[in-house]
This record gives C-alpha cells, structure tokens and sequence, in this order.
C-alpha cells in the first residue's frame, strides 16, 4: 500500500466521520427543535401527538368520524359550554343534525353550509342568524354548518344531502375569510399544532400547474390501530400545505435542518398574501365552480355568503377577498354574491367580544339582515312559502 494511497485512504475516512458527526448534529438539532418549538418536524410531532392524546378506545369512539369528509355533526346532539366572554351557550341539533331551534319550522326556504361561522357557535340555538333569516323569510333555514370544516367539507356535505333529495330553493355557502386557509389543509395539526386536533383529518384541495386535485380524507374506517392512524397522520404531511415547511426526519438530515429554516419564512405568511396566491386562486375558482354546478343541477339558487375577519371592522380595511368577489360576480352571474362587510355594522359589537371569538347575537342579525335582502324578493322563495 503507497504512501499515497494511505493518505487518500485517511482523508476519505476522516471525511466520512466528518459528514457522520454532522448529520448526527443535524439529527440531534432536529430532536432539540422539536422540543423547543412544538410542531417544526412532522415525524417527532405526530409520535408526540399520539403518544399524549390518543388510544385505542380514542380512535373507535369517535362518533363525529365520517370517512369522506372528515367530521359530521351528529343527530340529536345536545351540549352546553362557555364562549370567550365565558357565558354559557347551548347547541342542539335535530335528527337531521341540523342545529336546533325555531329556524327549523315552516316550509323549506334554505339550507346553510360551511365552519362555526355558519354554524354559528357560542351563541345559543334562537341567536344564530339562520334562525333569524327564517323569521325574515317566513320559514324554515336549516343549519348545518360545523366547526373547524373548509369550504371544501361543506360542499361535500352539501352534495350528499343533494343526493339524498334534501333540495331547499336556496343553498348558501358560507365563507369566512380564514377558511381559505383549511382548503389546502389535509390534517389540522398541520395548520394548527397547539390545538392537538388528533382526529381531524379531512379532504383538502392542491393545485399543481393550473390543475387542481381533490386529496380525499386518509382516515377511513374507526376500525383501524393506533399506530395504522399515526401512519396516515405522517403520510397527510406530503401532500399538506403547512406541512411543506416542516422538517422531516429522513436523511440526509442536514437537509431537513435547512427545509426548518427556510419554511420558517412560510410561516409568516399573512391571509392577504395567501389570498393573492396563483395556488390559492386556483383552488378557490374550483370551489365555487363545484358549488354553483351542484347547487344548479339540483335546481336550488346558489348563495356565497362572505364573512370578513374581524381585524377588518377593527381597522376598518378592505377583506382580502375583495379582488376574488369581484372576479366571481363577473364569472358567475347567477350565482348571489352577499359580502357582509358592505353592511353597517358596529364592529366592536359584531363577534362576542370586541373584535374576538365568533359572531355575536347582534352580529348574527346583521347577517341575517344582508341575506333577508338578497334572498326575500326571490320567486323560488316566495313559490316555497307560499305552499
């Protein structure tokens, strides 16, 4: 053995020690991130996660649990908790699992889809607004609006019940102007770690050059291990929005330490700029497309209903959705376009708490009022209740 070649033997040694000391530095960085920013590596997170908060008897005992959307409100559901200003409030539903209240009585006028917004929660059954419209129109808005759901959920659910034959002569999607965030969403920890929302998976939409695709939910069947569940929560991370600016921990491992540090910048990402992404343009014309084609097809009038976050009212600026509403009212002349923000409203008094938390009483009828408006003049309104 030369000389020579000895020397390029050590050299080659040291320099695959070296690189093993430095992937293991990055490994162990990776670990140390982890623990000190909860929700920066996908593998880490969701071992963490499932380990915390989920059994075996956790997973079989969801009964929300829908294998295509995700989550579904229950029939005859009855549960009382506090809202931000800690008062208590009360949401039923109906054997329908439509939310209680009088809102349910008389002809059919409506049928309403979309988050807690729509859903209207931490106010009591006779506060929401579809309750109130039902009194402005004369009949019976059904409410089957859900918490933390995408627009996507809600048009999903909403095709089932076309489906199914429940048709109102109005169909209403609510929109708040934060939902665009969930639609490119595939697992909720994802977009919102601190929540440990274990069981939220759901269906999301991506769009890669111009062409959207529709991600179906990964969690299909209750009847599925712990550890089966906690594989599908790692795999919803590929093809996750959020989870693009998460490490992993695969090698080579200083590779993931840069994705951390560069995806760190996503995070900072602000609703306008989201709002003003080609990705999230794409998805959100789909949406409607979708929306307005089922709606038609069934022969019920289509309805956006758009809700402005409250940083809105507080300083008094234009939604980010301002540039995307007027394109769908070009686009989709049959379709009504009611924008809540073009009310007058008192902002501090709009959401339970100044500028905080969901809808209040008064801002429940200030939406009621906008859609009353749209919607009361309407011929397959007044044919309904006239019946």
């Amino acid at each position: 053995m030369s000389p020579r070649f000895k020397r390029w033997l050590f050299s080659g040694v040291l320099l695959l020690l070296l690189l093993a000391f430095f992937e293991g530095l990055n490994f162990a960085v990776l670990h140390v991130m982890e623990r000190w920013r909860r929700g920066c590596v996908v593998e880490l997170y969701v071992k963490d996660l499932f380990r915390e908060h989920v059994t075996a008897k956790d997973v079989r005992g969801f009964t929300m649990h829908d294998p295509e959307i995700g989550w579904v409100n229950r029939p005859n559901m009855d549960y009382t908790a506090k809202n931000v200003a800690g008062v208590d409030w009360r949401f039923t539903s109906d054997e329908r699992a439509a939310r209680g209240g009088e809102g349910n009585q008389g002809p059919l006028l409506a049928t309403t889809y979309g988050d807690s917004f729509t859903a209207a929660v931490e106010v009591n059954d006779d506060q929401t607004w579809e309750v109130y419209l039902s009194r402005e129109l004369g009949g019976a808005v059904l409410n089957f609006g859900v918490t933390a759901y995408c627009p996507l959920q809600a048009v999903l659910r909403m095709e089932r019940h076309l489906h199914q034959g429940l048709v109102a002569p109005v169909t209403v999607l609510g929109f708040w102007e934060g939902d665009l965030f969930r639609l490119v969403n595939r697992y909720r920890p994802y977009f919102a770690p601190e929540e440990n929302g274990w069981n939220m998976f759901k269906p999301a939409l991506r769009a890669r050059n111009g062409e959207v695709r529709l991600l179906p939910n990964l969690w299909r069947s209750t009847n599925i291990d712990v550890a089966d569940l906690r594989r599908q929560a790692v795999l919803a991370a590929d093809d996750d929005f959020f989870a693009q600016r998460w490490a992993r921990l695969s090698f080579p491992y200083s590779m993931q330490t840069l994705r951390l540090l560069f995806g760190r910048a996503r995070a900072s990402w602000t609703f306008e700029a989201m709002w003003a992404d080609p990705e999230s343009k794409a998805v959100l014309h789909y949406l409607v497309n979708r929306f307005v084609s089922s709606v038609r097809k069934a022969g019920s009038q289509p309805v956006l209903l758009l809700l402005p976050d409250a940083i809105h009212l507080k300083e008094k600026s234009a939604p980010w959705y301002r540039e995307f509403e007027e394109e769908v009212r070009r686009r989709q002349p049959e379709l009504i376009v009611v924008d809540v923000y073009q009310e007058e409203i008192i902002g501090a008094d709009f959401n339970v708490l100044p500028f905080e938390g969901h809808t209040s009483a008064y801002g429940n009828r200030i939406i009621a009022g906008a859609l009353a408006r749209a919607l009361r003049d309407l011929k397959v309104v007044r044919l309904a209740r006239e019946r």
